[in-house]
């Protein structure tokens, strides 16, 4: 049987939910308004980092997903747990707007460091602009600080021995929105989509008969353990393990993830519920499944569909708040 090759990323949610509600983003479809706050915690992040060690993968570890990482209070706590745990790049994206609070910019941008962080992200919302304004002067000195686009993607991999601060133009600004309310945009190789809903009407023009990499070559872990498809589905409909109980190695191996891939890799997007509402496109999805684009996936049998309806019956990991065109 066909093992897919590590992630290329782990990303995981330090917090589920944000202080902003950006018109493009999915968190509308999940809170009515800025808080309620759900916090990944130090024991999960250091279980979660021992796994990868013991599984030898080498993927980038990205902190973001469905809400603001510097709104959890111990988010130093996490890095540290991690970076002591497993030796991989480990990134944040932000907002910024946590920077500001105590102990002040300066002296959490070095604590990010000192703890373990190899590479902020930052997008440069209007709304944070006197924080990420103050970057460039107090970022420490052993940082690199370069915008984007016209500088590095924050997708790449860095060296381990470097620090990254990538300052990211505001996404907002290169959003536009049809007579019937579905939007688009691009800046650089970030691209809004509807967040399966949750963002945005879904389009009559959606990719079906392409393929999607993101089940192949990421690995989304909500705050409390559980394992989601991908990081587009923001309530959590389609389940993929829960790393409080199993082996990460095993779950980036199992039957769900297995019965998905083949749908996605020969472009049957309507056999999986959330991805028959997405309109993500994703790059190089001629080197899928692996990164050469050399092993093949068989069709998805009946056994296959079935452990897919499985995986998406039951009430939504977090509760829905419709929008205007669900109701």
């Amino acid at each position: 049987m066909y093992k897919q090759e590590a992630p290329f990323t782990v990303k995981l949610e330090f917090t589920e939910g944000c202080n902003l509600k950006c018109v493009f983003c999915g968190i509308h479809g999940i809170r009515e308004k800025p808080g309620n706050f759900k916090f990944f915690t130090p024991r999960l992040a250091a279980r979660i980092a021992e796994q990868i060690r013991e599984a030898g993968w080498n993927s980038k570890i990205e902190c973001a997903m469905h809400g603001e990482p510097l709104m959890n209070p111990k988010y130093l706590e996490i890095i540290r747990a991690m970076r002591a745990n497993m030796p991989n790049q480990i990134m944040v994206s932000s907002n910024s707007i946590g920077l500001a609070r105590p102990p002040g910019i300066k002296q959490s941008l070095a604590d990010l460091f000192d703890t373990g962080l190899n590479v902020l992200v930052i997008d440069c919302y209007d709304v944070a602009e006197k924080v990420w304004s103050q970057i460039l002067d107090l970022a420490p000195e052993d940082v690199i600080v370069s915008p984007y686009p016209g500088g590095p993607s924050p997708n790449k991999r860095f060296p381990k021995t470097q620090k990254h601060i990538i300052l990211i133009e505001d996404l907002a600004h290169a959003r536009s929105e049809d007579e019937d309310g579905v939007q688009s945009g691009k800046l650089g190789n970030r691209i809004i989509t509807n967040h399966i809903g949750a963002a945005a009407p879904v389009s009559s023009d959606l990719p079906w008969a392409k393929r999607c990499a993101r089940p192949f070559r990421e690995l989304s872990v909500r705050y409390d353990g559980q394992v989601l498809l991908c990081c587009n589905d923001w309530r959590g409909e389609f389940r993929c393990g829960d790393l409080r109980k199993e082996h990460i190695r095993d779950v980036w191996q199992n039957a769900q993830f297995r019965a998905a891939r083949k749908a996605l890799y020969h472009k049957e997007r309507n056999a999986i519920d959330v991805c028959s509402k997405c309109d993500n496109v994703s790059f190089r999805v001629g080197l899928l499944p692996d990164k050469k684009g050399k092993a093949e996936l068989g069709r998805p049998t009946r056994k296959d569909r079935d452990i897919i309806k499985q995986a998406e019956r039951g009430r939504s990991m977090t509760t829905a708040v419709l929008r205007p065109w669900e109701k």
